[in-house]
């Protein structure tokens, strides 16, 4: 069993053999500490994916890195990268390391970054952001771009008005371009 994410203190991923995990998850439980089972196939950001991250190098063998546009903040390295390390090689250690989303998250806070959007189809680790967050003494706005149960344009409309009314600026024309505008217009 080894730690595959440190999402944020109280947020720890572990993953390994099946039986190994739940022998452990269920020591953990009989002493009250939470856990939450997430059934995969694979031991993903552990040892035991060793093989499959060669491969993938290899296989990514030729891709080259490029200098980043806006600020990426590693989950592998857990601290800001200016893009230059994101080769194959990156990619292949992404699959077997730990992810460091705490350290990505807290780096991110210390540079003065305050807005997080999670992108995914419902958000899972705003709580940690969150939990991050409050530790640090630093106040972040958190806005999720879709929600489970939810009307995919509804969520995102939602999520983008509230990154409107905390002061991030939204290219309007992109979401409702003169051409589609001006059809609507002319409807009876």
């Amino acid at each position: 069993v080894s730690i595959a994410a440190v999402n944020s203190p109280e947020s720890i991923v572990i993953s390994g053999e099946a039986g190994a995990v739940a022998a452990l998850t269920a020591a953990w439980r009989k002493r009250g500490i939470g856990c939450v089972a997430m059934p995969m196939g694979h031991a993903f950001h552990t040892p035991a994916m060793e093989s499959v991250s060669k491969a993938l190098t290899e296989r990514l063998g030729p891709l080259a890195a490029r200098p980043q546009v806006i600020s990426i903040f590693s989950t592998v390295l857990g601290r800001q990268s200016g893009g230059e390390l994101f080769d194959a090689t990156y990619w292949g250690n992404n699959l077997r390391q730990p992810v460091l989303f705490d350290a990505a998250v807290e780096s991110a806070l210390a540079m003065g970054f305050r807005t997080f959007l999670e992108v995914s189809p419902h958000p899972v680790l705003l709580a940690s952001i969150e939990e991050r967050s409050r530790l640090s003494g630093k106040p972040a706005h958190l806005i999720s771009s879709l929600r489970r149960r939810q009307d995919e344009r509804f969520a995102m409309l939602l999520s983008l008005g509230k990154a409107c009314t905390i002061g991030c600026s939204v290219d309007w024309q992109a979401l409702y371009p003169p051409e589609e505008r001006r059809c609507q217009d002319s409807l009876p």
